[in-house]
């Protein structure tokens, strides 16, 4: 029988994590991921207990956040997810197209600049959107101010974070 060995998107038996200065980067191994589609024009009134977040922002600090992705969609995330009660929701399981970064750092609004070209407030504490970081699409969440969540399709997950380490890199050093 052949004995399969798991691995992260990075590669590594294990998460991979780097420090550059003040800030430290790394895979999350231990979020899920899930899609919610509801039927269109309809907007549930709770997802996971809370009221659904409205477009640009996410709800965090639950044992499972959701954020807005378009019209009807959201992303939940958690450690474990069959609890998310979300009443006419399509569910679809993103875990394994999606890579989960996060950049974590004090001084998280001095960076956010050399990572993303959106207005500072699109990024605030509560904040989730699309945009691009360099060349590639991801969504960056914020779910507190000293962490900024990226989810990344895992095909370029060892492009992303190339981007990223050099320029953290280069603030580190600066």
């Amino acid at each position: 029988m052949i004995d399969l060995l798991a691995t992260y998107a990075l590669g590594g038996a294990t998460p991979s994590v780097v420090n550059y200065g003040p800030f430290t980067m790394a895979e999350r191994g231990d979020l899920r991921l899930m899609s919610l589609a509801f039927p269109t024009g309809f907007t549930p009134d709770q997802i996971a207990g809370a009221a659904p977040p409205k477009a640009g922002q996410g709800q965090f600090g639950g044992a499972v956040d959701v954020i807005w992705t378009g019209p009807s969609q959201y992303m939940a995330m958690g450690a474990d997810l069959t609890a998310i009660d979300a009443d006419g929701a399509r569910f679809t399981d993103q875990s394994d197209g999606w890579i989960t970064l996060d950049i974590l750092g004090e001084d998280l609004d001095a960076l956010l600049p050399h990572l993303v070209n959106l207005p500072p407030r699109a990024l605030e504490p509560g904040g989730a959107t699309r945009t691009l970081i360099g060349h590639l699409s991801a969504f960056a969440l914020r779910p507190e101010k000293g962490t900024l969540r990226l989810l990344v399709a895992r095909s370029y997950a060892a492009d992303m974070w190339h981007h990223l380490s050099q320029i953290l890199l280069h603030r580190a050093k600066t």
